[in-house]
């Protein structure tokens, strides 16, 4: 493997991870911002970290394994693709966050990832969420399966 795809793969690698870092840090401040959020949230955090990891080991056998690693151009694009996959379902994720750790709004402009149930109470969008969760695990899986891979 060239060491520019190696360079480009550990960069794109470590960039995934920081963005995976914020997405988690914003979800912890908004656990007990949201009535029956805490266990979506609990969720999207773990599926996070656990992208968070494998991402890791993605860097760690691109920069250290390089050399006994197989130069096969198929497994450097499945890489690059599973990892343009997490990052666009990370930003995706982030931006939401993002959203909702900004300051008060008022009800009626709420962003569509919440809703507000009868008596006011705010509520974590289920639908939403589980949209989340899918590309999150549809990317844990890709990554699964091409750390196999590359084992």
């Amino acid at each position: 493997m060239g060491s520019v795809a190696v360079a480009g793969l550990a960069s794109a690698a470590l960039q995934i991870t920081g963005c995976i870092g914020s997405a988690i840090q914003g979800l912890h401040l908004l656990k007990g911002k949201f009535q029956d959020g805490d266990n979506t949230l609990r969720l999207l955090i773990n599926q996070l970290s656990t992208i968070k990891g494998s991402v890791s080991q993605i860097r760690d056998w691109a920069e250290f394994n390089s050399d006994d690693s197989p130069k096969v151009p198929e497994l450097m694009h499945g890489l690059r693709v599973a990892l343009e996959g997490c990052q666009a379902a990370v930003d995706l994720l982030s931006q939401q966050v993002k959203d909702l750790s900004s300051e008060p709004t008022p009800l009626d402009s709420l962003p569509s990832q919440i809703q507000v149930k009868n008596g006011g109470k705010i509520t974590w969008n289920d639908a939403t969420m589980k949209e989340h969760q899918g590309r999150l695990s549809g990317q844990i899986l890709a990554l699964q399966l091409l750390i196999t891979a590359t084992q």
